[in-house]
């Protein structure tokens, strides 16, 4: 069943075969550029991992306070940490 469920994405996919070689000699090129420009793409990749951090702690951070009964669950999660943190 996965074989013929593979064929059929494949046979999907076979017309545009030429924006797959497109993408993968834009991609080489890209990492071409990468190995040659190592401290820019070090500090580009830092901004992004960062800024990623950031959107993550603020969803977060959103879900906290959307969640219902956030705080029973993790007295119960932490157990004696948080039983002497409270009193």
């Amino acid at each position: 069943m996965s074989t013929n469920a593979t064929l059929i994405g494949l046979e999907q996919v076979r017309p545009r075969w030429g924006w797959f070689l497109a993408l993968g000699i834009i991609l080489m090129g890209i990492g071409v550029m990468a190995l040659a420009f190592i401290p820019v793409a070090t500090l580009g990749s830092v901004l992004v991992l960062g800024w990623l951090m950031v959107a993550g702690g603020v969803l977060e951070g959103v879900y906290a306070f959307y969640v219902r009964g956030w705080v029973e669950y993790s007295s119960t999660f932490s157990g004696p940490c948080s039983a002497s943190w409270w009193g």
